[in-house]
């Protein structure tokens, strides 16, 4: 339950997230996101595999975007660029500290006796929402076995709950975070949110709020031998998603 969620809960949920985003999508500061882009970067995102090691920030995460109408950037303070944009990194091996777009997310997950979380940042850069396809995507955060989710402070990764991954389409690469930190800030969200229980969960509900830290960490290739360099990157003011599920 740490680091994966039932198939049927991810399905139900994902029924609900499409019938919710259908009829209203939470608003918040960024980029807007036509339906189109939103569905080609979540199609993008699932696909890809780019997700499959990052626990479950990678079932939710496509799940968000289909909730929120905007997304933030990563490493700048700047409005993220159009996410139908593409850009190709220029280095390979060592990440520069920006990413041309980015959710948070903040998951807490009940199923019986067990209980999980999850809060932390997606980014990604250069979709091709034609294609549906990304060129990288980078996730970060820390997960917690209770109903709580982590206070704000430093947590180490690849210890103490703090995860990260990062997977390049180019070589078709997946990293796992070993070291490093996932710095919380602060994460804000208002409002009382937004019902999206289906049949098959108690509880469903999302609230959009803001999200802001930093992250850097060393990792290695999930396939075969090699490491990767996550330069620290900043969040500010990121336009993230709660959702609170209790089968």
């Amino acid at each position: 339950m740490k680091r994966h969620l039932n198939k049927r809960t991810l399905a139900v949920v994902m029924a609900a997230a499409v019938l919710a985003a259908c009829s209203d999508s939470t608003g918040t500061s960024g980029t807007q996101l036509s339906t189109a882009e939103k569905t080609a970067l979540s199609a993008a995102l699932t696909s890809s595999g780019a997700l499959d090691d990052a626990g479950i920030a990678g079932g939710f995460g496509p799940i968000a975007i289909t909730l929120l109408n905007s997304v933030g950037s990563l490493g700048t303070t700047a409005s993220a660029q159009a996410v139908a944009t593409g850009i190709s990194a220029a280095v390979r091996g060592t990440r520069a500290a920006t990413y041309q777009g980015a959710i948070g997310v903040q998951i807490i997950v009940t199923s019986g006796t067990q209980s999980a979380t999850f809060t932390g940042v997606i980014g990604w850069d250069g979709l091709n929402s034609s294609a549906q396809t990304v060129d990288e995507v980078v996730a970060a955060g820390v997960v917690t076995a209770t109903t709580a989710p982590v206070a704000i402070g430093t947590t180490p990764i690849g210890s103490g709950g703090g995860i990260a991954s990062y997977w390049d389409r180019t070589t078709n690469s997946s990293y796992v975070g070993t070291s490093g930190s996932f710095v919380l800030t602060s994460a804000s969200f208002s409002g009382s949110g937004t019902n999206c229980a289906q049949q098959g969960l108690t509880t469903c509900n999302y609230t959009a709020g803001t999200m802001n830290g930093s992250f850097a960490f060393g990792a290695i290739k999930t396939v075969g031998t090699g490491t990767y360099t996550q330069t620290s990157v900043t969040f500010n003011g990121l336009p993230t998603l709660k959702i609170t599920i209790v089968e």
